[in-house]
């Protein structure tokens, strides 16, 4: 819930959280830069949307013979995703 709750702050604050990352050395050590990056992500995403996005990549490394083609897509990604619980 905690990861939630940050993902929807930096959202809702992008400048503000651009200015956190470069006070502690986390960012690239240009607070506008490091704006702008944030801007061209959304922190808010579903768990569907989520969902939806791994099974698309689990599918397409399958195609690209990355992972065993074989193995189902629900069950694999049961094994390594599990939404969060509000």
């Amino acid at each position: 819930m905690a990861h939630k709750e940050a993902s929807d702050w930096i959202e809702d604050n992008k400048k503000e959280a651009a200015q956190l990352m470069n006070n502690n050395n986390w960012g690239s050590g240009d607070v506008e830069s490091d704006f702008k990056f944030l801007q061209t992500y959304n922190f808010k995403v579903s768990d569907e949307q989520t969902a939806e996005t791994l099974t698309n990549v689990l599918n397409d490394y399958k195609e690209f013979k990355l992972i065993n083609a074989s193995l189902d897509t629900n069950k694999t990604l049961a094994k390594i995703w599990h939404p969060m619980k509000n």
